[in-house]
């Protein structure tokens, strides 16, 4: 939410109207929503492997690590620096096509 206000007050203190119209509320809400997931992705990806740990060992597959560090370790060592934003296109352009349907919905254009 930071950095959409952030964005929103940067734009309205360009602008003299002082206003922002719909579609610059909706870029800066896309940009926002981005920006938050590219920060949230390393620490989803390690949240998503601990909660299948338990059943991975069961299935006899060796321990990927005991903490968030020890999991950002081996992926970085196995697919590289890149390896901790895996899915980033996904993640981040599936809130806007979430919120695109639900008001599409509403407003009768979907």
């Amino acid at each position: 939410m930071n950095c959409y206000e952030a964005l929103r007050n940067t734009l309205r203190k360009s602008k003299p109207s002082g206003r922002v119209n719909a579609f610059e509320s909706l870029t800066m809400g896309m940009a926002s929503g981005a920006a938050a997931q590219f920060v949230a992705s390393p620490g989803d990806l390690a949240k998503v492997q601990m909660q299948t740990e338990g059943r991975m060992r069961t299935m006899g597959f060796a321990p990927r690590g005991n903490s968030v560090l020890d999991i950002w370790r081996a992926e970085v060592k196995r697919g590289g620096v890149r390896a901790l934003w895996k899915g980033i296109y996904c993640k981040s352009n599936f809130p806007f096509l979430q919120k695109q349907k639900t008001e599409g919905s509403i407003f009768g254009l979907a």
